[in-house]
C-alpha cells in the first residue's frame, strides 16, 4: 500500500495527515514532507498518524529524524493519533512518550 500525505497549514502550524503504510518504500516520501513542512517557517509541525496502518523501522527513523530536525530549528514537533501497529512499534521501542 502507498502512503498518502495531506498537508494542512494554519498561520503557525503545518499538519501532515498520513494515510497508508510507512515502510522502506515510503519513508523517504515522509522525510521529504517533514522537511518541506519545516522549511515553511511554521512554529510547529504535527504528524497525524490516524490513517496509518503500518510503520516499520524505516518509518520510525523518518519520524525520529523529523523530530531531530525540528528541535535543531526550535520548532514544535508532535506525532498524534498513533494507534494499532504504529503505536505498538513505538511502545516496543520505548519511543511512545518521546514522539507523542
Amino acid at each position: 500500500m502507498l502512503l498518502s500525505i495531506g498537508t494542512h497549514r494554519t498561520s503557525t502550524t503545518v499538519r501532515l495527515d498520513l494515510i497508508g503504510e510507512i515502510d522502506l518504500s515510503t519513508a523517504a516520501v515522509l522525510s521529504r514532507a517533514i522537511t518541506e513542512a519545516l522549511d515553511t517557517g511554521a512554529d510547529g509541525v504535527v504528524i497525524d498518524l490516524d490513517g496509518t496502518t503500518f510503520c516499520d523501522c524505516a518509518g520510525i527513523t523518518a519520524l525520529l529524524n523529523g523530530r531531530r530536525d525540528a528541535l535543531a530549528r526550535r520548532v514544535s514537533y508532535q506525532v498524534r493519533n498513533a494507534n494499532g501497529n504504529p503505536l505498538r512499534v513505538m511502545r516496543a521501542l520505548g519511543l511512545h512518550t518521546m514522539l507523542t
